[in-house]
């Protein structure tokens, strides 16, 4: 989504331009240049990409952080191809798993792994690494 959304604006202002003498006039309506303008801001800091994972695990106690550890060391025992990460969402520390472009690979984990951890479920995220596509 972040690659589309400036090329179909691109392509919107390419759209109005005009041809003089061999040069290329391209014309930016106002409106155009603030929308790539607040979308260029908001995805400056962006370091990932949007998807999924699977999250195996949540405790919000006093010793939440340590079980957390615990629980991701856990899984990468007997998962140790797939990403594990410990994420704090106040005042929760969760253990969530995998790169998942798209929700129906995330549920596609989700039933291989709903046997060890039964109340596992799909959880969007905003920003992830990119998942590797080749083995």
């Amino acid at each position: 989504m972040k690659l589309f959304f400036p090329g179909l604006l691109l392509l919107l202002a390419t759209s109005a331009w005009s041809q003089n003498q061999g040069n290329v006039v391209v014309h930016n309506p106002p409106a155009l240049v603030q929308v790539m303008s607040k979308h260029l801001e908001a995805t400056k800091e962006a370091s990932g990409i949007s998807g999924f994972r699977v999250q195996v695990f949540s405790d919000s106690g006093n010793r939440s952080r340590e079980n957390a550890r615990r629980a991701k060391a856990r899984f990468r025992l007997n998962n140790d191809e797939i990403p594990a990460y410990v994420v704090f969402d106040a005042p929760s520390y969760k253990v969530e798993v995998g790169d998942f472009i798209t929700r129906l690979d995330a549920e596609r984990l989700l039933r291989e792994l709903k046997s060890q951890y039964p109340g596992a479920f799909v959880v969007a995220v905003n920003e992830m690494e990119i998942p590797r596509i080749w083995q």
